[in-house]
């Protein structure tokens, strides 16, 4: 996506095209506290006060504006997966369209472009479906019991219980691994 401006002043100064680059990220960041702002519109309602809390929270974290400001691609990964937040908080809430199916298949295509971080819009979004298309009947509450049993599950099929080292530790030549 920087590429593209960035053709325009290939010439320019390297001090010049950076800063293109951060303005490109800013004003992605700027769309992700939009989206933030529009999903939690939609899941609250405009009183609420998260309406204004969630976006300033947004704007006022040092450590989350220093990335979403930087040249990198993590603000394409973090803007992808709000819309996808956002794709499936419509979905859910106001049931199956084309549209909605439109957007949220749309969404979870930008995730699986951008970057592997937001990979995880891909297994989300098969229960996202499920809810969204089975809203307000008689079979939710059954589609939420297999959801969190799946989710138990998941957790439990995680862990090692064999083994006594932490899961992902690699042993190197200087340590070793408790048996």
């Amino acid at each position: 996506l920087v590429a593209l401006p960035l053709r325009l002043f290939r010439h320019s100064d390297i001090v010049f095209q950076l800063l293109l680059a951060r303005l490109v990220s800013l004003s992605l960041f700027l769309i992700i506290v939009w989206v933030s702002y529009k999903a939690v519109c939609m899941l609250f309602g405009n009183e609420h006060p998260l309406v204004w809390m969630v976006p300033l929270f947004l704007i006022t974290l040092p450590a989350f504006v220093d990335v979403m400001t930087a040249a990198n691609s993590d603000v394409s990964a973090v803007l992808a997966f709000s819309l996808f937040f956002w794709a499936s908080v419509a979905f859910i809430k106001n049931g199956f369209s084309i549209w909605r199916l439109g957007a949220l298949v749309g969404a979870v295509g930008l995730c699986i472009l951008t970057k592997n971080t937001a990979w995880m819009a891909v297994p989300l979004s098969l229960p996202v479906v499920v809810l969204g298309i089975f809203k307000g009947k008689k079979v939710e509450k059954f589609i939420w019991l297999g959801l969190g049993l799946n989710l138990i599950l998941l957790v439990a099929l995680i862990f090692s219980w064999e083994k006594t080292s932490p899961a992902f530790y690699y042993s190197t030549e200087a340590s070793s691994v408790p048996e």
